[in-house]
């Protein structure tokens, strides 16, 4: 391996790479994610414009143009304010114009497969970017710098701990930098990357001022080429903290500035920065504790906070002068709404489905998701990661440390600063929940630190064999070599950065993608229709469904090609309806044309728009039947011309049928058994008579005919049921398609039983006695019979006998 091939494998140039990577991979999402369509970029970004128009600070509840921040308005300011000082210079006059909303957008239900577009997009987003565009774009980039900062503290965080493991410490960088949910938010304008930032910087801060006079001190003799969970050492109470207990340096004032700076930073960023100061104020408490007296530590707090509220001080003060509110949640929540009712414990533990997906990968405004083999895979990862930190944990019980005697609780303190990072975090997060629907993973990423060093700690733990012998403690942690061990960490992470730089070419992109122009001779020959004209502009020359066979509670697919005349000047609606025999819709969809993307005031003349809609079928809806597809155009909201084509009166339209069977299939049990064969590959299985025993005049009589199919027939045929006397004419007949129309033969599936029922009147008058009950099938495009045949039954003019009705 050559000199310049060694030093880029090298682990100090591997977080170099890996910044470079992540800053690649970024870039690829802030420009393949069309603008608005990151979780609240939209209002985000309009905080920014105010700001950078020099409009001062919003005030809520939000008036006028500036009202388009909305509950954002409410945010601590110092996200916008860098962002406005970065797009100060630009003209932005024309954010307002981009705004062109979808009123069918489908936000939070990521199952629905149309309308993941919240805004329409056009060509004026479109490279080379300008003015607000532009804007927005700076925005982006901003954030990932920011994204790009957590990824290094977070790899700086883990070599204050272990110096020597570079590895683990570029692993854990990894699985954050290439988690999917984090790069998309980071390529987002949004402040959660601000106070992402801030958490970690500060966790890096406390981390690093602790340990400062650890690499001075005299430490145990311990090896530290491996994180040994549970393993103590001279550290204090916190795995970042390497302390002496004859140390007793001072904090610096320097290093208080820092760190209240920082956290008067945060407090100015969100309101959760607010969580830094107990988190930071408790770990320096306990971390200095051995090594000063408590006076001179809380002496040295007292500065820090009063510096912290020194630069975000003033923010709580206006807030209470304006709305009577120190954080500004009430106005927060009257504009974005509060939850209708309380949550039950067992909602709580549902929201916990919601949360896990959105802290992978969850794109969109909450409505875009990966294949879900992938969650399972991320949950098998964490789960294994998991149970190797208990391990580890275990492991680190049973084992000694020369020079030491340690005890359990020193033990348990590796874990202690992540899991109270996640779990004030984690219940910061469940207290937004009881107040409004908002459980969102990205607010986990100030704890991303904590979450991937946990996972990536538990993951290295099951590379190594534990040892109870204190002799071997140090050559037990070392067993593996350097590569076998980085390659052990690698597992997880090739193929997560792998999907990571998937996801914007595969989910993202094709979901905001427009439908399809095509030439008007390249519609399909199977789709191809008698064109059907909706006013002057439109006009429908194909179509059809799939699939053709469908169960309550699937979707199927309805494809219309509308062929453009015209410039159409208004946002019509496509509706498609899926109506039974009698005209009563089971099922329906609207929206607009492209799935939400390509609204009518773009269509372009003299092209062909091949536009797809999802149908939704009710999970009651009444099976076996046949529905027809009708489609056609409307304008919404308006009764007028509801339902109206443009330029033209309404147009019926259908573009094919749905058989629906039903979700389960019952088999046939007739009270009466038969095995009759009919052409066509139909069978009579049997019949039920009701009633059983003598009818009077007047009376219904009801026959229900058990059918199958051993194929699927060609043609419709009609059921004939026929009552007469021994020599005679017919006295009654009922003669109709199977399940009263709603069920011809050709919808009928192989192997699948039909309940076809018939009713008989028996006419008035009729003498008393025994009358004969033929049935058959005839075709009723000449009336001839179907040919029957079964051993030992009574077939005349292929009518089979059924048995004889008592009249009395």
């Amino acid at each position: 391996m050559s000199w310049a091939w060694r030093r880029l494998a090298s682990p100090r140039w591997g977080i170099t790479l890996l910044l470079i990577a992540f800053l690649i991979v970024g870039v690829i999402y802030s420009v393949v994610t069309p603008l608005f369509e990151a979780p609240d970029e939209s209002e985000h970004f309009f905080y920014v414009v105010h700001l950078a128009q020099g409009r001062g600070l919003p005030i809520q509840p939000p008036a006028g143009p500036g009202g388009l921040w909305q509950q954002e308005g409410s945010q601590p300011p110092l996200y916008y304010a860098l962002a406005a000082l970065l797009t100060a210079s630009l003209d932005t006059s024309d954010a307002p114009a981009l705004l062109w909303e979808n009123i069918y957008a489908n936000l939070g239900n990521p199952l629905y497969p149309a309308n993941k577009n919240r805004f329409v997009h056009t060509e004026a987003e479109a490279w080379p970017f300008r003015d607000a565009v532009l804007a927005l774009h700076l925005a982006r980039w901003l954030s990932l710098l920011m994204g790009a900062g957590t990824v290094y503290l977070i790899y700086r965080i883990v070599t204050e701990r272990w110096p020597g493991r570079r590895d683990l410490a570029l692993a854990t960088a990894a699985l954050t930098a290439f988690t999917p949910q984090f790069l998309f938010i980071s390529s987002a304008v949004s402040n959660d990357n601000l106070i992402t930032l801030l958490s970690t910087l500060t966790t890096w801060l406390v981390a690093r001022r602790c340990g400062a006079d650890a690499h001075a001190a005299p430490a145990a003799t311990v090896d530290e080429n491996r994180p040994r969970i549970g393993a103590a050492d001279r550290r204090g109470f916190f795995p970042f903290v390497r302390v002496h207990p004859r140390s007793s340096a001072a904090i610096s004032r320097a290093d208080v500035f820092i760190l209240g700076l920082v956290l008067g930073l945060a407090a100015l960023t969100k309101l959760s920065g607010l969580l830094l100061w107990p988190l930071a104020g408790l770990f320096l408490l306990l971390a200095n504790g051995r090594r000063q007296p408590l006076r001179r530590t809380l002496a040295e707090l007292g500065l820090v906070f009063g510096i912290a509220l020194a630069v975000s001080g003033w923010w709580y003060v206006r807030n209470w002068q304006l709305y009577g509110d120190l954080t500004g949640i009430g106005p927060m929540l009257a504009i974005v709404g509060r939850r209708g009712q309380p949550l039950s414990l067992l909602n709580l533990s549902h929201q916990f489905e919601g949360l896990r997906i959105s802290y992978w990968a969850l794109f969109g405004w909450f409505n875009l998701l990966l294949p879900g083999w992938i969650y399972r895979v991320f949950d098998g990862f964490a789960v294994v990661a998991l149970l190797g930190l208990g391990w580890g944990w275990l492991n680190g019980l049973r084992r000694e440390v020369p020079g030491t005697s340690e005890s359990a609780w020193h033990l348990t303190s590796l874990h202690l600063l992540p899991l109270a990072w996640i779990a004030a975090f984690l219940m910061s997060l469940i207290r937004w929940t009881l107040l409004t629907p908002g459980t969102q993973g990205r607010l986990l990423f100030p704890a991303a630190w904590a979450i991937s060093l946990l996972l990536m700690l538990g993951w290295d733990s099951l590379s190594t064999r534990p040892s109870r012998s204190p002799k071997t403690l140090r050559q037990a942690q070392g067993k593996l070599s350097k590569v076998a061990r980085a390659a052990w960490l690698a597992v997880p992470l090739v193929p997560l950065a792998a999907l990571a730089l998937a996801a914007p070419f595969a989910v993202i992109r094709p979901a905001y993608a427009r439908p399809p122009l095509i030439a008007a001779d390249a519609v399909p020959a199977m789709a191809r229709l008698t064109p059907v004209q909706h006013g002057e502009s439109v006009r429908c020359i194909g179509g059809m469904i799939e699939p053709a066979t469908a169960r309550p509670g699937d979707t199927v697919w309805a494809t219309v090609y509308w062929e453009v005349l015209r410039p159409v000047d208004r946002d019509y609606s496509v509706f498609i309806h899926l109506t039974d025999r009698q005209g009563q819709s089971v099922a329906e969809a609207n929206g607009w044309p492209g799935l939400g993307s390509y609204p009518t005031r773009l269509w372009q003349p003299g092209t062909v728009i091949v536009d797809r809609h999802p149908v939704v079928i009710p999970p009651d809806a009444a099976a076996q039947v046949v529905l027809r597809a009708d489609i056609g155009l409307f304008l919404p909201g308006d009764s007028s011309d509801s339902a109206r084509p443009p330029d033209g009166a309404s147009t019926a339209n259908v573009i094919g049928t749905v058989r629906l069977l039903p979700r389960r299939i019952e088999p046939a049990r007739p009270a009466h058994p038969l095995t009759v064969s009919l052409e066509d590959g139909i069978t009579l299985l049997g019949y039920d008579l009701t009633p059983t025993g003598p009818v009077t005049p007047g009376q219904m009589l009801t026959l229900a005919l058990y059918w199958q199919a051993t194929r699927r027939p060609a043609a419709d045929y009609t059921v004939f049921v026929h009552l007469r006397p021994a020599d005679g004419p017919n006295l009654a007949q009922a003669d109709g398609v199977p399940l009263g129309g709603d069920w011809p033969t050709s919808a009928w599936a192989p192997g699948q039983p039909i309940a076809d029922p018939h009713t008989l009147a028996i006419p008035a008058g009729i003498p008393a006695g025994a009358y004969a009950l033929w049935i058959g099938m005839y075709r009723p495009a000449d009336l001839t019979r179907l040919t029957l045949s079964a051993a030992g039954a009574r077939i005349n003019d292929n009518a089979l006998y059924l048995g004889d009705v008592i009249v009395k």
